[in-house]
């Protein structure tokens, strides 16, 4: 990553913790320790490049390490509010109305429905 400019590393790290695959294929953990060792990364960038006196020149549509140590400390608490316990009973709720959606397209299923109202009432 030190070849890498702070743009670059933030999509590298947009695509592999926030994109629809990432969030399939890797544990909300994993994709916060990712966010949280490319963050010391850019505090490390940032520290070094200060004590140098080495001024961040960047073209347009370039950001500095310190815009890229701002966006990736609010990533990591977007990621972390993602296991925060009212977000996952939001999701449950969500499921519970797709499955809920499911039986009123198909009114012939009412034993199901009857089933699936008595499990639901009696947790």
């Amino acid at each position: 990553m030190p070849r890498l400019s702070a743009s670059h590393i933030s999509q590298f790290i947009d695509a592999i913790t926030f994109s629809e695959q990432a969030s399939k294929m890797l544990q909300l953990e994993t994709r916060v320790y990712i966010v949280n060792r490319a963050l010391k990364f850019a505090r490390q960038q940032e520290a070094t490049r200060r004590k140098r006196g080495i001024e961040e020149t960047f073209e347009d549509g370039e950001i500095t390490f310190t815009d890229l140590t701002e966006y990736l400390e609010q990533s990591v608490r977007h990621l972390e509010s993602l296991n925060c316990e009212m977000y996952l009973k939001l999701v449950d709720f969500d499921e519970v109305r797709i499955v809920l959606d499911l039986f009123c397209c198909f009114p012939s299923i009412t034993y199901f429905r009857f089933l699936f109202f008595t499990l639901v009432s009696h947790n």
